[in-house]
């Protein structure tokens, strides 16, 4: 593995003022770069002895940089800063190294390479580890705020490391292998693992456990035990027989199971039967019970569990009743409390986050009682001026399936007979929408938009029944479910029959655009950003650049066959379709976007364009893509609220 060169590194010593007061609530509504800006305080971790915390940050105008604070002064320190690009996450080593991501380099500099690095707690001792992970992003992709975790690049294990290594996946020929990386020599070792192993587990002690691995036609979970691997489990993939192996504490395996049933929960793996046990440690009896362990000195103490909104169930006394104190103190908002894994202080990490909250970093001292913020996502958004009501619903499909939804009211309205977007998700194989801030729902809402998220049939955490029925229906009973949606909130009295619009990113824009073919009568205009226009073309790009799609070359099972599909990919291509797409449009495309081509955006134009004289079409040309990405979302949700006032009206 080739180390980096360096980047141009920017003041690594330098302090800069990290947190900063909220503006006071007021009638004036927020402006649109309040919303899209970089988040200027997000992702923090705490050290495993508890006294120090790490952060992203950013002040307007700068790329993300990597902080750390030391708790007992309470003071701030870059660590790295870039001024070619953005450190996309931070993670504990040790007590005394923290290891780093640098994603979305601006292309006009050749000789700068994103990737992996590390550096010590006194900004010493810095190294360039591993080639780019993340090179660019959608032109107008959104900034990671708190809300349901999001797994990191590098494997890491059930709590933060415990050395100077760190687990690395390495793709080689399209294979995936397991690794070691010393992040202070760059020297990679192989590790000792199952042939063809995919998916691995690391135990507490920073030690690999656990394996999946083919095993002809099935999946092999693999458990290493007195130096041998034996098998322990097979099973069926993309089947109703899930598991998944989560955590190794205490000398017992977690694994996240069906069990013969429809959705998903926590259970005892015993390795002596080679069998889940009967009984879950968590379940849910209307969603999967799918989340991250919680574990300090290799206890298991909780598991967060995303539902209807992100919580802690926690199996330890102690974290139960300090979550229930920490949430007396701040009743309004989510709560996601953690202490370092072998703590000597009494510092606890809070990240307090709701839909009207982008996101309050705090540390709570549990001697002194004393919450401290040492930072904010969005310091210009105050939760007063957001909508005051995102709540979970579920609506009828046609067919009778059930929809999870969520639904968001503008503040000061009676919740009636209201201007009305339908947001489809980017990624329908997941979970699109949560009880968090999401800048664009608040963003329309602050307009006086009602917005309603559905998650159609084929999102995961809903069960394998939702998740099944969603197989190869792009344009079929998914497109239906948004239609529903629609009708759903007529006859509730929520939309205003007349002035609905459909919108959405990705996948979502396709879905856009295919509400304006299949329900005419329905949506009175779309709007598409980065949005899929032809299923066929997707398959002569790459599906693989789709983030978090785990899916890889699994899409013929999601989303169709193009050798044996081709007449389903042709009723339900907007592409093919665009000569009955006669509502106003707007479509918004990167030139240079690696996951749908500018290009497509503009095959899709020039194919609308003759017939709709309301169609309209941005180009974010490559020398603004990755460099600018706050000014690009500004530009493109200033011009969205221009759209919506001139199609469906101004509230």
């Amino acid at each position: 593995m080739r180390p980096l060169r360096p980047l141009r590194l920017l003041g690594a010593a330098a302090s800069v003022l990290l947190a900063l007061p909220a503006l006071a609530a007021s009638a004036v509504r927020p402006p649109v770069e309040a919303f899209f800006q970089n988040a200027q305080f997000s992702r923090a971790g705490i050290s495993p002895n508890g006294r120090h915390v790490t952060a992203l940050v950013a002040l307007p105008g700068l790329r993300k940089a990597v902080a750390v604070f030391d708790l007992a002064s309470m003071t701030p320190k870059i660590l790295a800063r870039y001024g070619d690009g953005d450190v996309g996450q931070a993670f504990w080593l040790n007590d005394k190294r923290i290891a780093y991501t640098v994603v979305n380099i601006d292309p006009l500099y050749r000789d700068s390479t994103a990737g992996l690095y590390a550096i010590d707690l006194d900004g010493k001792a810095s190294r360039g580890l591993a080639p780019a992970l993340v090179n660019q992003r959608s032109f107008a992709q959104a900034e990671d705020l708190p809300g349901p975790d999001m797994e990191p690049d590098v494997l890491r294990g059930s709590s933060p490391q415990v050395s100077d290594n760190m687990f690395v996946i390495v793709d080689i020929d399209g294979d995936k292998q397991l690794g070691t990386l010393n992040s202070r020599t760059g020297l990679q070792s192989d590790v000792r693992a199952p042939y063809r192993s995919f998916s691995w587990l690391i135990d507490y002690g920073n030690a690999l456990r656990v394996a999946v691995a083919p095993d002809g036609p099935l999946h092999a979970m693999h458990f290493l035990a007195d130096g041998d691997w034996r098998k322990v489990a097979t099973f069926a993939p993309a089947t109703d027989a899930i598991l998944v192996p989560r955590a190794y504490v205490g000398k017992t395996l977690y694994v996240q199971a069906n069990n013969g049933g429809d959705r998903i929960g926590l259970f005892r793996y015993n390795l002596e039967r080679a069998a889940v046990d009967a009984a879950p440690l968590i379940a849910s009896p209307d969603f999967d019970v799918e989340g991250k362990p919680v574990i300090e000195a290799d206890r298991l103490m909780g598991f967060r569990v995303n539902t209807d909104a992100e919580s802690t169930v926690w199996f330890d006394p102690d974290m139960k009743a300090l979550q229930a104190e920490i949430d007396v103190k701040l009743p309004a908002t989510l709560n996601r409390i953690t202490r370092g894994i072998r703590s000597e202080t009494p510092f606890v990490l809070i990240e307090a986050y709701s839909p009207t909250t982008p996101g309050d970093t705090l540390i709570y001292n549990r001697d002194t009682k004393a919450l401290t913020r040492i930072g904010q996502a969005l310091p210009a958004i105050a939760p007063a001026q957001m909508a005051a009501s995102t709540d979970f619903k579920r609506y009828k499909a046609r067919d009778g399936l059930s929809i999870p939804a969520y639904l968001t009211l503008p503040t000061g309205t009676p919740g009636k007979n209201l201007l009305t977007i339908i947001l489809a998700g980017a990624y329908p194989w997941k979970r699109n929408a949560a009880w968090a801030f999401d800048p664009a729902v608040q963003f329309l809402a602050s307009r006086g938009y009602a917005v309603i998220q559905p998650e159609t049939r084929g999102a995961r955490g809903f069960g394998a029944a939702h998740f099944k029925a969603g197989l190869r229906q792009w344009g079929l009973a998914m497109q239906d479910d948004l239609a529903d949606s629609a009708r759903w909130a007529i006859a509730e009295g929520i939309a205003d029959p007349k002035r609905i619009c459909i919108a959405g990113t990705v996948y979502g824009g396709y879905a856009a655009m295919m509400g304006l073919i299949k329900d005419p009568e329905l949506f009175k205009c779309g709007i598409s950003w980065a949005g899929i226009v032809d299923i066929k073309l997707m398959f002569k790009h790459r599906w693989q650049e789709f983030p978090e799609s785990g899916y890889g070359d699994k899409f013929k099972v999601l989303v169709g066959d193009p050798d044996k599909d081709q007449a389903q990919f042709n009723a339900t291509s907007p592409l093919q379709g665009a000569k009955r797409i006669t509502a106003p449009v707007l479509l918004a495309y990167g030139d240079k976007d690696v996951e749908v081509p500018g290009k497509h955006g503009r095959l899709l134009y020039e194919a609308i364009k003759p017939g709709n004289a309301a169609a309209e079409f941005m180009l974010f040309d490559r020398k603004e893509q990755p460099h600018s990405l706050e000014k690009n979302r500004a530009e493109l949700w200033s011009r969205i609220e221009q759209f919506l006032e001139r199609h469906i009206g101004k509230p």
